[in-house]
Formats: C-alpha cells, sequence, structure tokens
C-alpha cells in the first residue's frame, strides 16, 4: 500500500466484481489484510484509523514471503506509509 492516506487505498468494497475474482475469494488474502489493520463488514473491508507499523509489518511480510518462493521482489519506490 504506497498511499495510505488515499481512502480509496483503503477500501475494498465487496461489491466489485473485479476485487472479488482478484482478491476476496482468497481466504488467506483476507485473513492477512484483517491482520494487516483493516476491519470487515457487510459492505466492504477497509482500514479506518492508519497503523503504519502495522502496514510496514505486512508489507515486509509479502516481500519475504514472494522471496521464499524464489522469486525478486520489484518495488519502484521504497514502501513509506507516511507518503
Amino acid at each position: 500500500m504506497l498511499h495510505p492516506l488515499e481512502m480509496k487505498y483503503r477500501r475494498i468494497p465487496k461489491t466489485s466484481k473485479s476485487l472479488q475474482e482478484k482478491v476476496l475469494k482468497h481466504k488467506m488474502a483476507v485473513k492477512f489484510l484483517l491482520t494487516a489493520g483493516f476491519q470487515e463488514n457487510d459492505e466492504a473491508i477497509h482500514m479506518d484509523q492508519l497503523d503504519h507499523n502495522r502496514l510496514r509489518e505486512g508489507n515486509a511480510s509479502i516481500e519475504k514471503f514472494v522471496q521464499s518462493l524464489g522469486a525478486s521482489v520489484q518495488v519502484d519506490t521504497q514502501f513509506d506509509p507516511y507518503a
């Protein structure tokens, strides 16, 4: 999440067909988002209050997992939850 201050990146509407197919159908992806500080209601998975440490840890965990699969992590910008 490179732009955590922008609300459009902190809300995943459950009605979005694209997001249902790419994210919401994967139970572990939803669990990861909840662990990273998102909350769930009937309409969306959202993050009302930022927890910069949890976002940073979540980002590091994804990078570590991708690397454990033998892939490289290419990041255009350094993750900064305050950006």
